[in-house]
């Protein structure tokens, strides 16, 4: 709630599920039919998919059983959608600031109607960080991830995910 006459804020009330697991979107990505919404809602991560009018179409959530973390999402040439995600030690998210070490990454793909095709998992064993970019080819994804000792990259396709490339 503003001031009408000063603009400073009055009241400020926070909309999120919890001060640790705040709500937000993470990445848009415009797709040749539509928009991919990749946001963090608490501990969960959802995808939406809305056509040219922004009218949703539909909307997949997927949780872990700790802290659900989205990182990027993308979607090939053939209409499947990539998101990379993670799992981290909840005690090392805000407000305790501490790094944001992956226990598990996590990539879902789906069809172009939102249906989950294949859920594959690799261990942060490596002390992964957050992604830093995910790139599609025809049918496959390359994922490149901050880790402590320096960028890794990795190949998903429909039958796995590569050891780190680089």
């Amino acid at each position: 709630e503003l001031n009408n006459s000063t603009g400073a804020i009055v009241r400020q009330v926070t909309l999120d599920p919890g001060y640790q697991f705040p709500t937000k979107v993470i990445e848009l990505k415009k797709t040749k039919n539509g928009i991919l919404v990749l946001r963090q809602n608490g501990i969960s991560v959802v995808v939406e998919k809305y056509n040219l009018q922004k009218v949703l179409q539909w909307s997949s959530t997927f949780s872990k059983d700790f802290v659900l973390l989205g990182d990027k999402i993308c979607e090939n040439k053939s209409g499947e959608i990539l998101i990379a995600a993670r799992t981290t030690d909840y005690i090392l998210l805000p407000p305790y600031y501490g790094e944001d070490v992956a226990i598990e990454n996590y990539y879902f793909r789906l069809d172009s109607a939102g249906n989950t095709l294949s859920e594959l998992t690799t261990t942060g064993a490596t002390n992964s960080f957050k992604g830093l970019r995910l790139t599609c080819s025809d049918d496959d994804f390359l994922y490149f991830q901050l880790t402590s000792s320096g960028i890794v990259g990795r190949k998903i396709t429909p039958s796995g995910v590569s050891p780190e490339l680089y």
